[in-house]
């Protein structure tokens, strides 16, 4: 009867190697470029929000 041979590449913190662990850590550096889009739509969101709601608050309805 054949037996499959074994990987040794799995250690005691789970199945992840050590070159896709650093992968992932290098990935995890900085934000990407669509969370700076995100930031900056979000902010003028809110921006626009308190513009409408000071006008509503003057009565320019």
């Amino acid at each position: 009867m054949a037996t499959l041979p074994i990987r040794h590449n799995i250690d005691a913190r789970g199945p992840w190697t050590t070159d896709v662990r650093r992968a992932m850590m290098d990935q995890q550096s900085g934000y990407s470029n669509l969370f700076y889009v995100m930031l900056i739509v979000g902010i003028i969101g809110v921006v626009g929000f308190f513009v409408v709601a000071a006008g509503a608050a003057a009565g320019g309805i």
